[in-house]
């Protein structure tokens, strides 16, 4: 029996971190979105954004916590996950013994004691059992609910074992172009693939990338956001926030006695989270992000690693590595069908229906960001 306690957040005390800290270490998949430190950073910016934090706690019959529903609410009432940024995956933190009711209980107990005007639940993965207890908790709410896929995850899975490494390695040495750009860089002087998992040197490998992901989208439409010193900092927060619970592993290709690729990658149970990458914009006929994904891949399964997950969007570099994709879901609630909550959502799913609606609709958001990004720069 689990018993389900709903209470604002006022301050993270150290006791509460630890407290989380235990029940993510049963955590089935390990999430980076999820860790202590992670959502240690959100309350932080979410309080100092005016929001209010709130968490649904439940306990078993020893007092142990074992689920967590970390959520957030505006001064309009709206509900949604506490991971407002740099997460690819909005999940609650729950024990793998839990059962998908429990947890459900748990999102109802808490939305009869909010009683938000309304709820927006994004990037909710289909696998777990987020999406399930996210449909059941609400079913006895009595809202008004549209819920459907907005996005994909590819992922490079694979197993251990020698037949297994075996497939991954053919899955990621399958374009034999890519193995002789990789044997060509690796010619240059002063090439070194670095893997770093410490927590020493963040800052400067942070002002890299961004330094890195300025340069190579400085002449094209959408330039970096990390023009924004705010962004640039909220970049090295989150990665401080993630070395703190041993997550983080930096790599990089040197060349010439500099850094020309980033990626930031985040443990996961047995996978690698290809979370965040950066690329100067040389020896670009060679594909130095892809050449990047092949090394990574390669040191994944020497250090015991059988998946590598690509994150939430379909670009096109993911699928040369992925053999399978995954669906995210997003989650449109309210008390009304009325409400303009509910009605976004009516008309998001329409638009999803169709894939020539979709198309039109991601150049309609391309262009707008493409106008934010300018008038930011």
């Amino acid at each position: 029996m689990i018993k389900w306690k709903v209470e604002f957040i006022m301050n993270f005390s150290p006791q509460l971190k630890s407290e989380i800290a235990g029940l993510w270490k049963s955590e089935p998949f390990g999430s980076p979105f999820v860790s202590p430190s992670f959502l240690e950073l959100m309350f932080n910016r979410i309080v100092a954004k005016g929001e209010r934090v709130v968490f649904s706690k439940g306990y078993d019959n020893t007092g142990k916590l074992v689920g967590l529903w970390p959520m957030r609410v505006d001064r309009q009432k709206r509900m949604r996950f506490l991971q407002y940024c740099f997460c690819d995956y909005s999940t609650p933190l729950y024990d793998f013994r839990i059962a998908i009711e429990d947890l459900a209980d748990g999102l109802f107990c808490l939305i009869r004691t909010v009683e938000p005007s309304s709820m927006v639940l994004d990037t909710v993965p289909d696998w777990g059992f987020t999406l399930q207890a996210v449909t059941r908790g609400l079913e006895r709410t009595g809202y008004k609910v549209n819920a459907f896929p907005c996005a994909s995850a590819p992922v490079l899975r694979g197993r251990l074992g020698p037949e297994g490494i075996g497939k991954l390695k053919k899955q990621l040495c399958r374009h034999r172009s890519l193995k002789n750009y990789t044997n060509r860089l690796k010619r240059e002087k002063g090439f070194f693939f670095e893997v770093d998992p410490g927590t020493r040197g963040i800052d400067a490998w942070a002002d890299q990338f961004c330094a890195a992901h300025l340069e190579r989208w400085k002449s094209t439409l959408t330039p970096s956001k990390y023009h924004s010193k705010q962004a640039r900092e909220d970049f090295k927060d989150v990665l401080h926030a993630w070395a703190e619970d041993n997550l983080l592993i930096r790599f990089s290709i040197f060349v010439l006695g500099r850094r020309i690729t980033f990626a930031a990658g985040l443990k996961s149970g047995n996978t690698i989270v290809y979370f965040h990458t950066a690329r100067r914009p040389v020896y670009n006929k060679l594909g130095t992000g892809n050449i990047t994904i092949r090394l990574i891949g390669l040191w994944m399964i020497e250090n015991g690693y059988d998946s590598m997950d690509f994150g939430q969007g379909d670009e096109g570099y993911k699928y040369y590595f992925a053999n399978e994709s995954r669906e995210l879901w997003r989650i449109y609630a309210s008390k009304s069908c009325f409400s303009s909550s509910y009605l976004r959502g009516g008309i998001e799913e329409y638009i999803r229906r169709k894939e020539n609606r979709v198309r039109t609709w991601e150049r309609v958001k391309k262009s707008m960001l493409m106008i934010k990004r300018f008038f930011q720069v």
